[in-house]
């Protein structure tokens, strides 16, 4: 996004598909000039929402209104806790499968929970198996340092979001916002071990600072990763339409 032609700021090639253009420049490249980057993403989901809706309407005469439906209804949370999810947006692949049925959410912060641990920035560190056996009782909530909790308290002390990590830098280390965010990001970039380096002893002496021993922040320091994590709020978002495409699949299937 630019007030001027981008052909005139960056290199830019034409792309195999007609009238499609392709910036040289990577995602690394592009953060370090200060672009705006975003992500448009084509959702299946949504179409099949529309479809659906369209289906029930057709059979029954009533037209569901999206903003009225109930998060709350117990007989979605029963279907997804059994594994019933082929074709919902979300919870289908095997993974999610596997962690749904252990897991079984009965509202929507469970499910956010739940599609935030399948990812491989939480599995790195047996992020899974530790908030399910701690979500089960059947491990204790624990911290490596007090300073962690307002971070971890919500996911019983597992680092499941994005945010938490920059939250972690934050109160650990006394790192500002904007270079939490910078560490974090840090970690996903190419050829980054000298970047690494030096974020690891920014954060070390931080949490020095703060009275933080050196063996408790580096337990600290091992949880981050550059694998890729969901934002909380993302988590919490797509699981609107997780539950809406759960919705209605069962009213299109009590249609039928």
């Amino acid at each position: 996004m630019s007030s001027t032609p981008l052909i005139d700021i960056v290199p830019v090639q034409r792309g195999a598909t007609l009238g499609r253009y392709v910036c040289q420049w990577d995602k690394d490249s592009i953060d370090d000039a200060g672009f705006v980057k975003i992500d448009f993403l084509a959702l299946g989901a949504l179409s099949q929402i529309q479809r659906v809706t369209e289906l029930v309407a057709r059979r029954t005469g009533e037209r569901i209104d999206l903003s009225r439906i109930n998060f709350e209804d117990s007989a979605v949370y029963d279907m997804l806790g059994r594994a019933d999810t082929i074709g919902i947006f979300q919870v289908e692949s095997a993974a999610q499968i596997q962690t749904i049925t252990r897991l079984k959410p009965r509202n929507l912060l469970d499910m956010a929970h739940e599609v935030g641990a399948v990812r491989p920035g939480v599995g790195v560190n047996n992020g899974v198996q530790e908030y399910l056996a701690r979500r089960a009782k059947r491990k204790s909530v624990t911290y490596d340092h007090p300073l962690e909790k307002r971070a971890l308290e919500r996911t019983l002390g597992v680092v499941l979001f994005q945010d938490q990590v920059n939250q972690l830098a934050i109160d650990v280390a006394g790192l500002a916002p904007s270079e939490a965010d910078k560490l974090r990001r840090a970690f996903g970039r190419r050829h980054n071990e000298a970047l690494i380096a030096e974020y690891h002893q920014k954060f070390l002496d931080g949490a020095k600072e703060r009275g933080v021993g050196e063996s408790a922040a580096e337990a600290v320091f091992k949880k981050f990763n550059g694998l890729y994590m969901f934002p909380e709020s993302h988590a919490h978002y797509g699981e609107g339409y997780t539950l809406k495409a759960r919705w209605h699949a069962q009213r299109g299937r009590n249609a039928g």
